[in-house]
C-alpha cells in the first residue's frame, strides 16, 4: 500500500525550538516496547542494556557513564585502535545511509539516500567527524512519496540541497559503542544531536565499518503540520548508517 505524506514546514524562527532531541539507537525505547524477545539484549542491540537504555532516555536526560575519549586511543578510545591517527573517508559503494518512520503505529515507512560523503580526522586529543546527505537522493520506493520529501513542506531540496553532520566531541558509550555528538542541519535548521556509533576492522587493515544509528524529530528542524498527525505520521525519524571508512593520508 503506498502512503502519500504531505506537509508543510513550519516557519517559525528556529530560536523558538530549544528542546534536546531524543536520541536512540531503537524506535521501541521510545515506545516503551520490548526487543523481540522480551528484553533488551547486547547481541540484539549491539550494547549493553544499560546504554541502550541510556540512550532511549527522555529529552535532558544524561548517557550513564559517559567519558570524554580519543577513538585513536588503543587504551581508552572506543574503536580499540581501529583509527589511529590519520584522516580517513566515507566509501559511498560499500556504505548505506537509510531513514525509518511509523505510520499510524502499524507501518513502517523505510528509505534511504544514495549521494553522500563524509570523513573522519584522528588527532592527538582530538577526533572531528563530518558528513554530508544530498537530499536530491532521497528514495523510498515510491516516486510520488519521494517527490512529496524533497518538496517544500519536507526537505525542500531545491533551496536546500544538503543535510550536514558535524561531530565535535566523541564520548564512550560501552565497551565496543561511542557517541558521536555535534550539529545536524536539516532544512536551514540546526539542532544539536548525539548518534550511537560502534566499529570493527574491514577487510583490510586501511578500512573500517561504522554503525551509526539514533533519531531526530522531524518537529524540531520545523518540519510539522496538522496533516501529518491526522495522517498519523510519526515525528520520530530513525536513522541508521552502515558506514565503511579508508583511510587516505597514505599513513
Amino acid at each position: 500500500m503506498a502512503i502519500t505524506i504531505a506537509a508543510r514546514r513550519a516557519t517559525a524562527p528556529a530560536a523558538a525550538v530549544t528542546r534536546p532531541l531524543l536520541i536512540a539507537p531503537e524506535a521501541r525505547y521510545e515506545a516503551g516496547l520490548p526487543s523481540a524477545s522480551g528484553r533488551t539484549t547486547e547481541a540484539e542491540y549491539g550494547v549493553s542494556p544499560d546504554t541502550a537504555a541510556a540512550a532511549g532516555c527522555h529529552p535532558g536526560c544524561a548517557a550513564r557513564g559517559s567519558e570524554s575519549v580519543d577513538m585513536e586511543s588503543n587504551e581508552q578510545g572506543p574503536a580499540r585502535g581501529l583509527l589511529p591517527p590519520g584522516r580517513w573517508s566515507v566509501e559511498p559503494e560499500r556504505s548505506t545511509v537509510g531513514f525509518a518512520i511509523r505510520h499510524l503505529l502499524v507501518q513502517t515507512v523505510r528509505g534511504r539516500f544514495t549521494d553522500f560523503e563524509g570523513e573522519i580526522e584522528t588527532n592527538p586529543g582530538a577526533t572531528r567527524a563530518s558528513g554530508l546527505v544530498r537530499t536530491g537522493s532521497i528514495e523510498t520506493g515510491e516516486p510520488e512519496r519521494d517527490a512529496h520529501l524533497r518538496g517544500r513542506e519536507f526537505l525542500d531540496a531545491e533551496h536546500h540541497p544538503e543535510i550536514r553532520f558535524d561531530a565535535q566531541r566523541v564520548e564512550r558509550a560501552d565497551t565496543d559503542a561511542f557517541w558521536l555528538s555535534g550539529d545536524l542541519a536539516i532544512a536551514g535548521a540546526t539542532q544539536p544531536v548525539r548518534l550511537l556509533a560502534t566499529a570493527r576492522p574491514g577487510d583490510v587493515p586501511e578500512r573500517v565499518m561504522l554503525r551509526v544509528r539514533g533519531a531526530v524529530h522531524r518537529s524540531a528542524f520545523g518540519i510539522t503540520s496538522s496533516s501529518l498527525l491526522e495522517a498519523g505520521v510519526a515525528d520520530r525519524v530513525d536513522v541508521e548508517l552502515n558506514l565503511a571508512a579508508v583511510r587516505t593520508d597514505g599513513r
